[in-house]
């Protein structure tokens, strides 16, 4: 969730992928496979080697948990949080609430909460290099070896993956190790943050990471004498400023391990993106504004922030990914959504409209649910929802309509 709030979708994602994995693992588990064979899902071992360890924890510092109290249900709501979900959020706090929304959700009698810094960020998931301007930047030989940085964190990041955290050690083990990763991530966070910055500063920028001055690495790490260039140097200093202050996002880099595999991206993006217009970001965020338009693809006229989340959100899927959002219907009408449009025409898999009919409390908004395959389509279905009266009825035609789907 590329805009996850206080962590609502993520909550919900989490109790879909652990019914659904549990569900497979029932099924087949038992079965006999290639004449005689039968089949043990590894998960189940896995379940009952955390189950035993948290049990002998607690026996061990002199209390009591019975086994039932450790469902499997639990236990792989655990693994799935720190293993599949992924959420950004430009607004520090809303990190932290959605942590305590997961860790609420998932807690499990006996186990401390789970290291989730890895995969919930704060930052600006529209302000950073793309994943097509990471491997254009690091696949020039002017990085060398040095590329073996992000090698060293992607297997680092594997043991993080792999750790349960089902006791306070494996918790802490979890956090050691991503301190690693982020001392060798650093320098190449510097490099983007310069190759984004040149947007809002200076071209002279580009004198920094094009090797004029040397491997860019280097130049970052303080490795080469900018002594002589005071003003190069005053300008990175400026760029790096500005791209804390800004939470520059680079998405390659935060999530490494989504990238570098055989299907680059993510499989699921979800959500509901901020609806901001232009005219108010106007008063106070120019720089943003004039970023997004000449990076982006679809703005037009006084467009709206979701606009761009959309656009991005669909970049970030994998060749299989699906993406799905609850977004206003306007774009579907008025003339700030025609470029979008445009973009999304063949990847649409099903729109539903509910028109004049209001979907949250409280507030007015016309509220579509939009759903994309990165896959280019011949087909789609788009649906206009009857008129509804209150939740129970916006709910049943819901329920009604994903039979049809």
């Amino acid at each position: 969730d590329p805009a996850m709030g206080s962590g609502h979708f993520l909550v919900g994602a989490v109790d879909y992928l652990s019914d659904r994995v549990l569900e497979l693992v029932y099924e087949i588990s038992g079965k006999t496979f290639f004449g005689s064979e039968i089949y043990e899902s590894p998960l189940v071992q896995k379940l009952k080697e955390i189950r035993k360890k948290i049990v002998e924890r607690a026996e061990k510092e002199g209390y009591r948990i019975r086994e039932e109290k450790l469902s499997d249900k639990n236990l792989v709501k655990r693994i799935v949080l720190k293993r599949c979900i992924y959420g950004v959020d430009l607004n520090p706090l809303a990190v932290e609430l959605a942590k305590v929304s997961l860790w609420l959700h998932t807690f499990t009698v006996g186990a401390p909460l789970s290291f989730l810094d890895h995969h919930l960020k704060c930052g600006n998931s529209l302000i950073g290099a793309d994943p097509e301007s990471f491997e254009e930047l690091f696949s020039n030989s002017l990085f060398g070896s040095r590329y073996k940085g992000l090698l060293n964190a992607l297997k680092l990041l594997e043991k993080v993956q792999e750790l349960t955290d089902s006791d306070i050690s494996e918790v802490e083990e979890s956090a050691r190790i991503y301190s690693q990763v982020t001392q060798e991530l650093k320098p190449y966070r510097k490099v983007l943050d310069i190759f984004v910055a040149r947007h809002f500063l200076n071209n002279g920028l580009q004198l920094l990471i094009d090797g004029t001055k040397g491997n860019p690495l280097d130049v970052v790490e303080g490795k080469v004498n900018l002594e002589k260039d005071k003003h190069l140097k005053a300008l990175l200093e400026k760029a790096l400023k500005l791209a804390e202050e800004k939470r520059f996002f680079h998405w390659e880099l935060e999530f490494p391990e989504v990238w570098h595999r055989e299907k680059k991206g993510f499989d699921i993006v979800l959500g509901n993106p901020p609806y901001v217009r232009i005219q108010e970001m106007k008063k106070n965020k120019k720089e943003e504004i004039n970023y997004f338009n000449r990076v982006f693809k679809t703005p037009e006229g006084s467009y709206d922030l979701y606009i761009l989340f959309i656009e991005k959100g669909l970049s970030l899927l994998n060749e299989e990914g699906i993406l799905g959002y609850i977004v206003p219907n306007k774009f579907t009408k008025l003339n700030y959504g025609k470029k979008l449009r445009k973009l999304i025409a063949n990847h649409l898999n099903t729109f539903v409209d509910f028109g004049d009919n209001q979907i949250f409390p409280n507030q007015t908004t016309y509220t579509g649910l939009l759903f994309l395959t990165k896959k280019e389509r011949d087909k789609a279905k788009i649906s206009r929802a009857p008129h509804l009266k209150g939740e129970s009825e916006i709910k049943g035609w819901l329920s009604e309509f994903r039979k049809e789907l």
